[in-house]
């Protein structure tokens, strides 16, 4: 890692059944030399404009949550997004509209 470390960004939407692998992702991601925020996903999203840029890692793109990745857009400036394949998106119930309204921006 370089002088000034990356800060990796771990939301926990549903405690029983993410926390024990996210702290788990978090634990070695400090030990590579990252620094780690790790929190309660809605309470990380009202208080992004104070935490670190960094990178954000959540586990879907549901229509549900818009107006985090809004926030976070404003706040980092870029979004991206790892999709496996069509069936993956769908399956995970991804909402369409971020993935093109991002498309879109791309090409703009």
């Amino acid at each position: 890692m370089p002088d000034q470390a990356a800060w990796l960004l771990l939301p926990v939407e549903t405690k029983a059944r993410e926390f024990h692998a996210k702290l788990l992702v978090a634990a070695i991601a400090v030990e590579r030399g990252y620094r780690v925020v790790l929190g309660e996903q809605n309470a990380m999203v009202r208080q992004i404009d104070h935490l670190p840029r960094g990178l954000y890692i959540d586990k879907s793109i549901a229509s549900s949550k818009t107006e985090h990745f809004q926030r976070l857009l404003r706040r980092f400036g870029q979004l991206g997004a790892v999709l496996l394949s069509v069936e993956d998106v769908l399956d995970r119930r991804a909402h369409i509209a971020l993935i093109v309204h991002h498309q879109d921006r791309r090409q703009a």
